[in-house]
């Protein structure tokens, strides 16, 4: 009788490879799996995050469109970190700012290395008087980009307010080693030094200031102040034109982006009303002929009409009203 055939070397082999294949396979197969669940419950993570849909009767129509079309785009994606800061900076810039800051802090936990989104946070804090988390986050935003002059200018501000000079004068003073010129860095050691009865100090520091920028109004104010505190007369009249500011004297790259995530939109209001309104709504400070000869492109229009909107309060300009201003004046011709 004969025994059980020997099994070929090269038969056991073979099985061998074929169960280290399907191990490997078993363990891809475990891998993916683990990977998508993970991924999966991270992005509901990420969703959870994020602040509830836009309201469209909350908004002007063409805002809650950009709103809506932004955070849709989001919801898909909400690994998009470039996505996540624009909601919310179309949220931010239409004074929406608890929405706004969630998007900003998601933003940061996307990408901790990039100095944008801190800085608007801080902008917003401070919007929302919490000037110390302002500072705060100013704070790192200079150790991120420590060549971001506006950080240290508004970090300066913030700590001067504070009564923290030293280390206010240190901001200002780095801002202004960056940019020698910067108005609001040169204004921040001005008033410190009008604050410490400097006044001399306070006009060496703002006449070159105001030679670039004539219409810088609060260095105006100064100017005439620390003049009549000498016993001089200022080198021009204390008028109507220098009550409030006039002139936005800095391109600042972040705030331009902020603004114009709504004068994109905003452009679509009705020119027509915004003529009759501009009379009635923007002349209680200056003249219209000083609006009409103004030439700003739309996002500069924006940051003017929404600090106008601040001065005044939305009760006196609508966000719909300010969408027709605005919409008047980057559509009318040219004088």
């Amino acid at each position: 009788m004969s025994g059980p055939t020997p099994q070929r070397p090269q038969d056991s082999q073979s099985a061998q490879v074929r169960l280290a294949i399907l191990s490997c396979i078993g363990i891809l197969l475990v891998v993916g799996v683990a990977w998508l669940c993970i991924r999966s419950f991270s992005h509901r993570t990420l969703l959870k995050k994020l602040p509830n849909r836009p309201n469209p009767e909350d908004f002007h129509e063409a805002i809650a469109r950009l709103l809506l079309q932004l955070d849709t785009e989001v919801r898909a994606n909400p690994r998009a970190v470039d996505r996540v800061g624009k909601l919310a900076m179309a949220y931010h810039a239409n004074q929406r700012f608890s929405e706004a800051s969630a998007c900003y802090r998601l933003a940061t936990d996307l990408s901790p290395a990039d100095y944008r989104w801190p800085y608007y946070l801080a902008i917003l804090n401070e919007a929302s008087g919490d000037e110390d988390q302002a500072a705060r986050l100013l704070n790192q935003v200079t150790q991120l980009e420590p060549s971001y002059v506006h950080a240290w200018a508004r970090l300066g501000n913030l700590l001067r307010r504070s009564s923290r000079i030293v280390e206010a004068k240190a901001a200002f003073s780095r801002a202004t080693h960056l940019d020698a010129a910067h108005p609001y860095a040169r204004l921040g050691l001005a008033r410190i030094a009008a604050n410490e009865g400097g006044w001399k100090e306070v006009i060496r520091i703002l006449e070159p200031t105001l030679k670039s920028h004539p219409l810088f109004a609060p260095a105006q104010r100064l100017v005439s102040r620390a003049y009549i505190q000498l016993g001089q007369k200022p080198p021009f009249e204390e008028d109507r034109d220098t009550q409030v500011p006039i002139e936005d004297v800095i391109d600042e790259p972040l705030l331009d982006a902020l603004y114009e995530r709504s004068a994109l939109a905003l452009i679509h209001g009705d020119p027509n009303r915004g003529s009759g309104l501009l009379r009635t709504r923007c002349s209680r400070c200056h003249t219209i002929d000083r609006i009409r000869h103004a030439d700003k492109n739309p996002i500069q229009w924006l940051h003017t009409i929404g600090r106008m909107q601040g001065q005044a309060g939305r009760e006196q300009i609508t966000d719909s009203e300010a969408a027709d201003i605005l919409s008047y004046l980057v559509n009318r011709p040219r004088l």
